[in-house]
């Protein structure tokens, strides 16, 4: 060993307890400090990471096998007002096809009961949803029971279909203050869209079609006329 003189300026001699210490070189001190950093990088990124990252959970891979025997490889669409008229034919259209699971989003489950029962829908393939869409708290609890039955699989399609027509002499309102027309044409519509979104853009291919017109049943009659009258609604917002 190389001895170095100690603080009292004395060089030890063999056999002493400073001769046996020899004090550390720097290298050796660089390296020690260059694994102590290693290990405090190490530790840290475990720390960040988190297990849950690295080993999935069991609730995930629960409903991933359960979306699998559902749905199989099958894309997932939603249709409003899927009872009758477009959206009826829409859902008939997309179930023939084998590539689809449709989730018929309307106001009457008898009605869309029997109406999927008459057209032969596969009791498999196809789930009916309740929604309101005078109401913004329905559509909001529609989206979530919609989220539960898709076991986290994104929508792919949403077709917006639903439409009411009510011409008269008074207009009618719905549940939040706005005149029905509106509220179930297009802003309903536009709020289910904004909540959804988010989880469609997870899809390889994702559409929003949004339908229009009034003439998709013969039951329908279309007026030749359209009266904005003094614009006092659109003034208002629209409220009531």
């Amino acid at each position: 060993f190389l001895t170095h003189p100690d603080s009292s300026g004395r060089t030890p001699t063999p056999g002493s307890a400073a001769f046996l210490r020899p004090p550390l070189c720097t290298a050796m001190r660089r390296v020690l400090l260059l694994v102590l950093l290693a290990d405090a990088a190490a530790f840290k990124f475990l720390t960040d990471f988190g297990p849950a990252k690295l080993i999935p959970r069991p609730s995930a891979m629960l409903k991933r096998r359960r979306a699998t025997k559902k749905f199989g490889d099958k894309k997932l669409a939603v249709i409003t007002g899927a009872s009758s008229g477009a959206g009826l034919e829409a859902a008939a259209n997309l179930l023939r096809t084998g590539e689809y699971h449709v989730f018929g989003a309307v106001r009457d489950l008898d009605k869309m009961r029997d109406a999927a029962l008459d057209r032969d829908f596969p009791a498999d393939d196809f789930t009916p949803l309740q929604v309101e869409l005078g109401s913004f708290a329905s559509v909001r609890a529609f989206c979530k029971e919609l989220e539960r039955s898709k076991l986290n699989r994104p929508i792919d399609r949403l077709i917006c279909n639903a439409a009411v027509y009510q011409p008269g002499e008074a207009p009618a309102w719905s549940a939040d203050g706005h005149e029905m027309t509106l509220q179930v044409n297009y802003l309903s519509h536009f709020l289910m869209a904004s909540l959804l979104l988010p989880g469609m853009a997870k899809s390889a291919d994702p559409r929003v079609i949004l339908a229009g017109g009034a003439s998709a049943e013969e039951s329908v009659e279309v007026y030749p006329r359209a009266d904005l009258g003094a614009l006092q609604g659109l003034k208002l917002g629209a409220k009531n």
